[in-house]
């Protein structure tokens, strides 16, 4: 098993103030330090570096650190999250952890590694959309997985109508099924609606 690509010659890359500003996320849970490359909307190579200084260390586990693969999972997706969200046609939108299949965890991540991240968007059917994600240290796989997420956008008043009929829709694509059509289609026009009744969202 090798990994998926590497960064090319000339690559698209972010820096951690990128990052900040294209995801929501902060410390403890900005769990991606800098892009080495992407396309947007297509995929993208993040980098993390493990340090014994990690806040999830002191209990996970004492005497034996080991990063949880939750967390593992949540880095493949904000790898994933910074794809799709450096889409133009994103642009102020926030991408929601939709679901995880098929995880296998293949190798411990310890304090000193570097990891090295890979999400590439398969798919997508209206805001619903799913990515095929391994982390990577030093040439071995640590993890595979199929993510799932759904994109929305990221509101400054909550609740008003527009956010609720997201929240609705975000509850109709779990009802119906992760990357089900029906799921996915009855989400998305909810999700749609939304956008009719307010215009008030992060850009």
């Amino acid at each position: 098993m090798t990994e998926p690509r590497s960064p090319r010659t000339q690559p698209l890359t972010m820096n951690a103030q990128q990052l900040e500003a294209l995801l929501p996320h902060r410390y403890p849970f900005a769990l991606v330090d800098r892009i080495l490359d992407y396309e947007p909307g297509q995929w993208a190579i993040g980098r993390k570096c493990v340090t014994r200084n990690e806040q999830f260390f002191c209990g996970h586990f004492p005497g034996q650190p080991v990063m949880p693969g939750v967390l593992l999972l949540e880095a493949l997706a904000q790898t994933g999250a910074a794809a799709a969200l450096s889409l133009p046609a994103n642009a102020g939108k926030l991408a929601l952890f939709g679901g995880v299949k098929n995880a296998r965890f293949r190798r411990q991540v310890q304090p000193g590694d570097l990891l090295t991240l890979h999400c590439e968007l398969t798919s997508q059917r209206g805001p619903v959309g799913m990515g095929t994600a391994s982390a990577w240290v030093d040439g071995q796989c640590a993890v595979t997985a199929e993510l799932t997420f759904v994109l929305t956008y990221f509101y400054y008043i909550y609740p008003n109508v527009g956010a609720n009929f997201q929240l609705f829709g975000f509850i109709a694509v779990v009802m119906g099924g992760f990357g089900s059509i029906p799921g996915a289609f009855f989400g998305g026009l909810i999700m749609g609606l939304a956008d009719s009744f307010t215009g008030v969202y992060m850009n």
